[in-house]
């Protein structure tokens, strides 16, 4: 213990400090075991999810939607919260993560496919340039 520390607070520290090592070996711990995945939505399990007189109201919003053709119960099990705002609320209510993880999925997907269309793009420019003569050309006459 530090000789700064005054008398009457070293305890409360040696507990603090004891508390906060356990809590920094149960994170350890924790972050070592691994998550299984979860396993797939079944859209017809949703479906008869939502028929149920205690399902939740979102759940229930959302079967309205799906039986106004707005959304399908396809777009609900694969996340795709852009299908009907009653789809959206229903990820929302389930937990911000949620919302924010699926969004963050969207950006990279999006991303990925902006990627390849730049690579898409850079192939046929070096393809075009290959094809290009240069034979005419040269710095002295003004070519370039």
């Amino acid at each position: 213990m530090p000789d700064y520390v005054p008398a009457h607070l070293r305890a409360p520290l040696a507990s603090f400090e004891t508390a906060l090592a356990d809590f920094r070996t149960q994170r350890i711990r924790l972050e070592q075991r691994e998550v299984p995945d979860t396993p797939a939505v079944d859209a017809e399990k949703l479906a008869e999810a939502a028929e149920r007189p205690d399902a939740p109201e979102k759940l229930k919003a959302v079967a309205r939607a799906v039986a106004e053709g707005r959304a399908t119960w396809d777009d609900v099990a694969e996340g795709r919260v852009e299908a009907a705002p009653e789809v959206r609320e229903l990820f929302a209510a389930s937990g911000p993560g949620i919302v924010r993880g699926m969004a963050e999925a969207e950006e990279e997907e999006a991303r990925l496919a902006d990627a390849e269309a730049d690579r898409q793009r850079a192939a046929r420019r070096a393809d075009e340039d290959e094809e290009e003569d240069f034979s005419q050309r040269d710095f002295l006459n003004g070519g370039w």
